[in-house]
């Protein structure tokens, strides 16, 4: 398990961030973008995870930590968009 990724905020975050879009993207091209709805709730990307796998509600790091976990398996990768 390993945790990657690149972050692009548009101005300074002290403490938090206000993640919009978040793109997972394999080594073959493919992957996932999920972007948030303009109410805040929920992905409206078509090119994000398929069934209820929603990275803006997933469950928060253990102990009340800050961020969230995103659960990869090897059918996310097989199942992954061309990006």
């Amino acid at each position: 398990m390993s945790s990657i990724g690149r972050y692009f905020a548009t101005g300074w975050s002290s403490y938090d961030c206000d993640a919009r879009k978040i793109q997972f993207i394999f080594e073959n091209g493919k992957g996932y973008v999920c972007t948030l709805r303009p109410d805040n709730t929920t992905n409206d990307s078509a090119l994000c995870f398929l069934g209820a796998k929603d990275p803006f509600v997933a469950p928060q790091l253990p102990n009340e930590g800050f961020g969230s976990i995103t659960t990869i398996t090897q059918e996310d990768f097989e199942n992954a968009f061309e990006l």
